[in-house]
């Protein structure tokens, strides 16, 4: 999918730099330097994260990327519902308590609590 702002090696580094997260890699699988020096690819990769085009393409692509990976309360209720609703219908106890558990905690119900039981000597203290 190109974007009409962009060319379309500037598209496929920014779709690459999404998938890698490796501005040389991105540049590389892009543009195919050949006989280039680390640096130059690096310092033209740099050039090229800056460019106000593909800068704001990048960030139009994160955001778009982020939205789509967003989980919430509400769909890992219905995912638990789901999961208890099947367990209960096979008479699997031990998941439906499960599921029961994750929705009690993902609902504030149930706390872990921990207690640190490491034994604390003062003798340590000194030494700091």
């Amino acid at each position: 999918m190109s974007h009409p702002n962009l060319t379309a090696k500037q598209e496929k580094f920014v779709q690459a730099y999404l998938k890698t997260g490796n501005q040389r890699t991105a540049y590389t699988q892009a543009y195919q330097p050949k006989g280039w020096k680390v640096e130059s690819i690096d310092q033209t990769a740099c050039k090229l994260l800056k460019n106000a085009k593909v800068h704001s393409r990048l960030k139009e692509m994160q955001e778009r990327a982020a939205s789509k990976t967003v989980v919430t309360v509400e769909k890992i209720t219905e995912m638990l519902n789901n999961a208890y609703s099947l367990a209960c219908k096979n008479n699997q106890t031990g998941p439906a308590v499960q599921a029961s558990m994750g929705l009690a905690k993902i609902h504030g119900l149930v706390v872990d609590k921990r207690e640190d039981v490491t034994k604390h000597d003062e003798a340590l203290d000194d030494l700091e």
